[in-house]
């Protein structure tokens, strides 16, 4: 029985990664930014303009990656079902249900590791939304304090 072929797959992780790798810097960036902004008083209402557009854009990443990883989670056990059928039926080598379940786990390695990649750009987004929220009311609680002082 030949091997599975995941080419395209191993190429397509390598752009995975590196999209999500300038993905991250991007987002490293504009929190950066971001937090600059709250040093200044008379960027205050632009921090806060600029967090909720950023967090707005972070909910609609999740949600789109999501939606890619239930799509390869259902690819994912297809294949699955597909290389276990074959490991039984047209396998040279009688085989025990684990040694079928491994063949077929190595056999599909780029598959789940690029699940594992959009899982983790998916947690990553999600600390940044976080972070997002945290910058909230680091600004709400900075103007309350400059309106106290004003007072």
């Amino acid at each position: 029985m030949k091997p599975y072929d995941d080419s395209k797959i191993v190429e397509a992780n390598a752009e995975l990664e590196q999209k999500f790798k300038d993905e991250r810097e991007k987002w490293q960036t504009w929190i950066a930014d971001l937090i600059e902004c709250i040093k200044h008083s008379n960027k205050l209402s632009d921090a806060q303009a600029m967090g909720l557009s950023y967090r707005q854009q972070i909910i609609e990443k999740i949600a789109y990656y999501r939606q890619i990883l239930y799509k390869r989670k259902s690819q994912y056990d297809v294949l699955k079902a597909d290389r276990y059928r074959r490991y039984t039926v047209e396998g040279d080598l009688k085989m025990s249900g684990s040694e079928k379940s491994e063949a077929v786990s190595a056999d599909l390695t780029a598959v789940n590791y690029q699940m594992n990649l959009i899982q983790n750009q998916i947690d990553y987004l999600s600390d940044t939304n976080q972070t997002l929220t945290n910058l909230q009311f680091a600004i709400k609680n900075k103007i309350t304090i400059i309106t106290e002082e004003i007072m």
